[in-house]
């Protein structure tokens, strides 16, 4: 498929992986190079310590520019159990704006990740979860979704449990969610494949680095739930425009209210669409980490 330079290195050694890019072109101009960058962190000391670089977005935008692949990929695994409850990192969707931000920047795609392998203090992923992390990168306009890790690896350091493949080979109960989630992703690939976050913003209670949902883009003219709040992002791909809006709540369904001012086309999961016409606001509920995606003209 391609070529790995590293995992997660800081902007000190982007030089060499440049050189090393560089011997790996001089070999093979047909397969991609990839590698993979650190997510952002919550405390901006060590992070930009850490990192080498005055902040996450300057970490980034250096590796765009000092190493010039064809992809920005990152990580960032928002779902954490502590004390047998779960809870979303703070700054998960801060990391998706400033990924989101320096891609669009630089005009190429940017590929996000999705955790798939219960360790440490990342419990054992439910379908909630998966979805969760698919659709609100797909929602900032992320090109790909990678799984952390398909075949559970063997570390004594970190436990790695219930990834899609166990330790001895068989299918966990992860594959079949994973399975599901991809085959719906690949029905929506004519919306997601070369889309454009034209916009993205949050409802409720703002999430770290975001902004708040002002004005939508006609038709639409509110979007509300009565949780913790959704995510909005207006997506263009071509001449199509869509809205898709994201359950930001890991536990709870939310009750989402939609109106538009003229007839719109909702997206099925399997990818037919419907029509929706403009008679008043509607409410609907909406799963943990589930979406709505409508098409516009």
């Amino acid at each position: 498929a391609g070529w790995f330079l590293r995992d997660e290195p800081t902007s000190h050694e982007f030089g060499r992986l440049r050189e090393f890019r560089d011997r790996v072109y001089s070999a093979d101009t047909t397969h991609t190079v990839y590698l993979n960058l650190f997510p952002s962190y919550g405390d901006p000391a060590v992070r930009n310590d850490f990192l080498g670089a005055e902040s996450y977005e300057d970490y980034a935008d250096k590796f765009v520019k000092e190493v010039g692949l064809p992809q920005i990929s990152y990580d960032f695994y928002p779902v954490i159990e502590d004390v047998k409850e779960n809870y979303v990192r703070p700054y998960f969707y801060e990391n998706l704006e400033v990924i989101r931000r320096v891609a669009r920047r630089h005009g190429m795609p940017f590929w996000a990740f999705v955790m798939s392998t219960e360790h440490g203090p990342y419990p054992l992923p439910s379908g909630a979860h998966l979805r969760y992390e698919a659709f609100s990168a797909l929602a900032y306009g992320a090109q790909c979704i990678q799984y952390f890790t398909y075949w559970t690896p063997i570390d004594p350091h970190f436990n790695y449990r219930n990834a899609p493949i166990s330790k001895d080979g068989r299918r966990t109960h992860v594959y079949y969610l994973a399975k599901e989630l991809n085959r719906e992703i690949q029905n929506l690939a004519p919306v997601f494949l070369g889309v454009e976050a034209a916009g993205v913003w949050h409802t409720g209670s703002l999430p770290q680095g975001t902004t708040q949902l002002q004005t939508l883009p006609a038709p639409f003219t509110r979007v509300e739930a009565d949780g913790q709040g959704v995510l909005v992002s207006h997506l263009v791909n071509g001449k199509r425009q869509y809205l898709m809006v994201v359950n930001r709540d890991i536990d709870n369904a939310q009750n989402v209210t939609i109106e538009h001012s003229r007839t719109v086309k909702r997206i099925m999961p399997d990818g037919t669409e419907r029509k929706e016409k403009a008679n008043g606001a509607r409410t609907m509920p909406l799963a943990p980490g589930d979406y709505l995606l409508y098409r516009f003209e």
